[in-house]
C-alpha cells in the first residue's frame, strides 16, 4: 500500500516508497491511469480537445482568428468593375486624383448622381472636341461657348420633366431662362458651327446650314418637323466675308410637306411666296427721299383691282381711246 516516507525510518527503502506512490496514478510508461483520481478528470479525445471545452475567452479568439486577414490580396480592376479602364495608371482604384482623362466610349452613361469636388476654386464641366475646350458650367455661374465667356452669375436654366430622346431633348413643359445682371442685356441663345462636308475642321461654305429652329408636333405615330426657321450661310467664310440669310418654312393645311413661306437674303431682299395681306387702316408706308418703286424692270406684270397683271403698257398714242385701254388693261379703270 502506498504511504508517505516516514522520516529516519526508511533509509534505503525511498526509491520502492517513491515509486509505490506514483503507481497510485501512473502507469509503468509514466502515462495517467484512466482509473486513477487524477485521470478520470478528463478524457483527451483522440482528434484533440474540442473547441467546446475551451473556456469562452479562449473560444472567442479562436473566433477572430477564423475572419482575421491571412494575407493581403492582390484587386485588379476587373475586382472592381473596371475591366474595360485601359488608362488604369490614371484611375486610382480606391479614391484619389485623377490625373489624366477619363473617355466614355460611345453610349456610356453615367448613372445615378455624379459630383463634382474639388480642393480650389469651383468645380467646372468642360465639353471639348478636338479642336476647343468649351466650358459650360461651374458651381457658381454658365458660361458661353468660350473657354471663359461669363454668362451671368444668377442664369439658370430650367427643364420640366425632361426626357433624352436620341439627339433631341424632349421637355413636357417648358424651359425657361433667367438673366438676372447689372446690365441692359437680356438672355441670349448663341448656337456655334464649324466644319463642312468632310471636313469638321473647315470654315463655314456657301450653303451650309448655321442653325435651324424646328417645331415637332406628333401626329399618333411619331414627331415630325412642320415648321422651321433656318439660317445659312450664303458664301464660304473667311475673315472679310460672311454673308447669310434667313428662310422661314411653314407646311400648309391638308400637307405633310414644307414650303418657304419668307427668306431674307444676303442683300436685305425679302421674298414673300404668299399673299401679302394689309388689315384696314393698316398702310403701306414708303420713304420720302429717294422714293419707293413698284415694280424695278418693264418686263415685271402689275394688275390692280383684280386685272390681270401685264407688263409696262408701251406706244400708246396721247388719244383718249389709247389712254381708255392702257388704264383698263391695268385695271385701273371700268
Amino acid at each position: 500500500m502506498a504511504r508517505l516516507p516516514i522520516e529516519g525510518s526508511d533509509v534505503g527503502n525511498w526509491g520502492e516508497l517513491l515509486n509505490t506512490f506514483l503507481r497510485v496514478e501512473h502507469a509503468e510508461d509514466g502515462t495517467l491511469k484512466q482509473s486513477g483520481s487524477l485521470g478520470s478528470k478528463y478524457t483527451l479525445p483522440a482528434g484533440g480537445i474540442p473547441k467546446n471545452d475551451l473556456s469562452a475567452a479562449v473560444q472567442a479568439s479562436l473566433a477572430r482568428a477564423d475572419v482575421a486577414l491571412v494575407s493581403v490580396p492582390v484587386i485588379t480592376k476587373q475586382d472592381v468593375g473596371l475591366s474595360n479602364v485601359t488608362n488604369q495608371a490614371q484611375l486610382p482604384l480606391s479614391g484619389g486624383t485623377m490625373s489624366g482623362s477619363l473617355v466614355l466610349a460611345d453610349n456610356t452613361a453615367l448613372t445615378s448622381s455624379t459630383g463634382l469636388t474639388t480642393d480650389l476654386g469651383s468645380p467646372t464641366v468642360y465639353f471639348r472636341d478636338s479642336y476647343t475646350r468649351r466650358q459650360i458650367f461651374n458651381s457658381t455661374a454658365i458660361f458661353d461657348g468660350s473657354s471663359s465667356g461669363l454668362v451671368s452669375t444668377n442664369c439658370r436654366v430650367l427643364f420640366n420633366s425632361a426626357v433624352d430622346q436620341a439627339n433631341s431633348v424632349e421637355v413636357a413643359a417648358s424651359v425657361g431662362i433667367t438673366r438676372a445682371t447689372a446690365d441692359t442685356n437680356g438672355p441670349v441663345i448663341s448656337m456655334y458651327k464649324r466644319g463642312t462636308t468632310g471636313d469638321a475642321s473647315a470654315s463655314v461654305k456657301s450653303g451650309n446650314n448655321l442653325f435651324a429652329l424646328q417645331g415637332f408636333g406628333y401626329y399618333g405615330a411619331g414627331y415630325s418637323n412642320q415648321a422651321t426657321i433656318v439660317f445659312n450661310a450664303t458664301q464660304d467664310w473667311s475673315a472679310t466675308a460672311r454673308g447669310t440669310s434667313l428662310s422661314f418654312l411653314v407646311t400648309p393645311n391638308g400637307a405633310t410637306a414644307r414650303t418657304t413661306a419668307l427668306s431674307i437674303g444676303q442683300n436685305s431682299q425679302l421674298t414673300v411666296n404668299g399673299d401679302i395681306s394689309l388689315a384696314d387702316t393698316r398702310n403701306l408706308i414708303v420713304g420720302t427721299l429717294t422714293g419707293t418703286k413698284i415694280a424695278t424692270t418693264a418686263s415685271q406684270k402689275l394688275g390692280f383691282f383684280g386685272a390681270t397683271p401685264v407688263v409696262r403698257p408701251t406706244g400708246v398714242q396721247a388719244t383718249a381711246a389709247s389712254l381708255y385701254s392702257a388704264l383698263l388693261s391695268l385695271g385701273l379703270i371700268s
